[in-house]
């Protein structure tokens, strides 16, 4: 049987791995102890290769942690300890990393495109989601403090999508469908998706050995899970089966799991220390670009033998301890000379005892204190305390102290020379010096740091790379929206799903994960906007006269805005400056034809309103005729009813007369 036959397995193994050769025919689970054994083999030789590396880590984090307790033992171990490596990480970690990275994500051919612009957006927001969306900058500290500590700073990206089922309706009936075991239809739906940063210390992190980084093939993440973690994520009881080695972990009992990412065969394979079976192979569902969910590891000090760190803390060692000495001697003496000891006479004995435990102003009664101090009074001259009492010397002490402080002193600058932080950089400098000695240790200073920044900077940038790769192809639009904002239309996710990695370029802005001074981004910001202003005022004229070609000019622009970081936000603009003469001659005549059509509009938006104007006017006069006219009528009215009202009183008088003739 071949390791081929595991590819069908139920948890969708796939041992590609060549036969074994034994003479005869293997069965199943012989393949698999033989298969655990060989990555057992690799990752024990792994960790036997780096054993002096990590004995340097462990000695560094026990210095950095104080933690005497494994090797207190050792003869030069001390009670008291001067916390030098303590404070050289905390000043190199504030200059490193401060505030939290800023990505910079850009197309890396700068012609226009509309939706590579669009794409460009959705990813640097997509990025910023990822950032604010859980503890970023924590996992972010605690990977370079194993850099600065231990020499290596690892974290990993890990993918989570909450999957929902939801059934399958008929159309035509409206009816859930039915599979042919008679079970109900459902599909799977994607509810919500996220990426994570987790720190990965540097105790449980094992690679390859290689030189570089590119030749790695494997590497291999430990985790410590208990029992009822390995249950539920491996579906395995190791209490039951009996199998496993456990660690007394954070005070409770768990089970070492290995986690390897086999790059040759683009396979995941999980172990459990002391389980001769894998625990679980499956193959990659990620597809990323450089397969691991990590970026290169952020190593300190390497050499170009073999790609492994060194610690800080190895080339320094011998200056600490001998600091560690001095301080613990120093401390030994001060006790001595700052205790008042001496000698005095034994018949004052229970007085001075008495005297010792007395309050302030409080005083003691002696029997015939004057005869006991004047005892030495006779041929000496008189008598006084220093008769009686005589003061042990202390004056060789505090010359010793002075010196061993000189010492721990001069120990203390080679350390700084060592590793290159300045007075500057730790806050302290003396009256004496210069401002430009100051500026010369600051930049001393500031050069070493720049390297180690550049490389912090291009670990975030890994990350920033692998967390849009993730992103581009396992989101879905839904996704895109909710955290981006931007609708990913067919043609974007088209871009996203081809090679997101080789289209953008992904990058850190500058310093931005360094504490920003303000007085010093404003003298930045006015000189860019003056730098800006003189190009724009000198150079566009150039080409409006065809002194140099325009493609030219676009150039030199872009050039005298690259060293503003602020600027950036431009470039698109810049971007938009005519190339060549015709475009600035065809720009020139798009302006002129819109000026002359804003001319156009602006005389026929005058003649409107002239007309408007006259028709206001026309209908004032109408509403004014039209009040006369109703003001007429109303007249007319009232005298039509006035002279009816006369014609009845008239015809009233008239019958009057009648009627008195006919009663008669």
């Amino acid at each position: 049987m071949s390791d081929d036959a595991y590819e069908t397995d139920t948890q969708g193994s796939d041992f590609n791995e060549p036969p074994y050769e034994d003479g005869g025919l293997q069965n199943e689970t012989d393949l698999k102890k033989k298969f655990a054994e060989k990555w057992f083999t690799k990752i024990d030789r792994a960790k036997k290769e780096r054993r002096a590396w990590f004995l340097q880590a462990k000695r560094a984090e026990q210095r950095y942690t104080s933690d005497d307790s494994e090797y207190a033992n050792e003869a030069d171990s001390v009670k008291v300890w001067y916390p030098l490596f303590w404070s050289n990480v905390q000043v190199i970690r504030g200059s490193i990393y401060s505030t939290t990275p800023i990505p910079d994500v850009r197309r890396r051919n700068e012609q226009g495109n509309p939706v590579r612009s669009a794409v460009a957006t959705a990813i640097e927001r997509g990025i910023e989601y990822f950032i604010d969306c859980h503890d970023f900058d924590g996992n972010l500290s605690r990977s370079l403090i194993d850099n600065l500590v231990s020499g290596m700073g690892q974290v990993r990206l890990v993918y989570d999508a909450e999957v929902e089922y939801e059934p399958n309706i008929e159309p035509l009936t409206g009816e859930q469908l039915i599979n042919e075991d008679g079970t109900p239809s459902e599909s799977p739906v994607i509810k919500n998706q996220k990426i994570t940063l987790q720190h990965v210390p540097w105790r449980q992190f094992i690679y390859e050995p290689c030189m570089n980084w590119e030749d790695c093939m494997w590497v291999d993440y430990v985790s410590y899970l208990d029992r009822r973690e390995v249950i539920a994520q491996f579906g395995l009881d190791p209490k039951h089966e009996m199998v496993g080695e456990t660690k007394r972990r954070h005070g409770r009992q768990k089970y070492e799991i290995h986690e390897i990412w086999d790059k040759t065969n683009k396979r995941v394979v999980f172990l459990l220390r002391g389980l001769e079976l894998p625990l679980k192979v499956m193959k990659d569902s990620m597809g990323l670009k450089n397969f691991y969910p990590s970026p290169k590891p952020l190593l300190a000090n390497t050499s170009t033998k073999k790609f492994e760190a060194i610690t800080d803390y190895s080339y320094y060692d011998m200056q600490d301890k001998q600091i560690d000495r001095l301080t613990r001697r120093i401390q030994n003496l001060t006790s001595t000379a700052t205790v008042a000891r001496g000698f005095y006479d034994a018949s004052l004995g229970e007085e001075l005892e008495s005297l010792s435990s007395a309050d302030d102003t409080e005083y003691i009664p002696v029997p015939n204190l004057m005869a006991k101090l004047q005892m030495g009074g006779q041929g000496g001259g008189g008598s006084m305390w220093s008769k009686v009492i005589a003061d042990f010397p202390i004056d060789n002490i505090v010359a010793v102290i002075r010196v061993l402080q000189e010492q721990r002193e001069s120990e203390l600058q080679h350390v700084y020379q060592i590793t290159g932080i300045s007075d500057i950089m730790r806050g302290s400098t003396k009256a004496s010096e210069t401002a430009t000695a100051q500026e010369i240790k600051a930049n001393a200073g500031n050069s070493r740091i720049s390297v180690r920044l550049g490389a912090f900077n291009f670990f975030c940038r890994e990350i920033f790379e692998i967390s849009a790769d993730i992103a581009s192809g396992h989101f879905t639009p839904e996704t895109w929206v909710g955290q981006t904002g931007v609708e990913i239309t067919e043609e974007m996710e088209a871009v996203m799903r081809d090679d997101l990695l080789r289209e953008y370029a992904i990058n850190v802005e500058t310093d931005s994960t360094i504490v920003g001074n303000s007085t010093e981004e404003k003298k930045q910001s006015a000189e860019a906007v003056n730098v800006m202003t003189m190009a724009f005022q000198n150079l566009i004229p150039m080409i409006q006269q065809g002194m140099l070609p325009a493609d030219v000019i676009v150039q030199v622009i872009k050039m005298a805005m690259h060293p503003f970081k602020q600027t950036h936000a431009l470039e698109d603009a810049v971007a938009q400056i005519p190339g060549t003469q015709q475009q600035l001659q065809q720009l020139q005549q798009s302006i002129q034809q819109g000026q002359e059509q804003i001319g156009q509009l602006t005389q026929q938006n005058q003649q409107l309103q002239a007309k408007v104007q006259e028709f206001s006017i026309r209908e004032e006069i109408r509403e004014d005729l039209k009040v006369e006219a109703e003001a007429e009528k109303d007249f007319a009215q009232a005298e039509n009813y006035r002279a009816q009202s006369d014609h009845h009183r008239a015809d009233a008088r008239a019958e009057k007369p009648y009627a008195a003739r006919s009663v008669g």
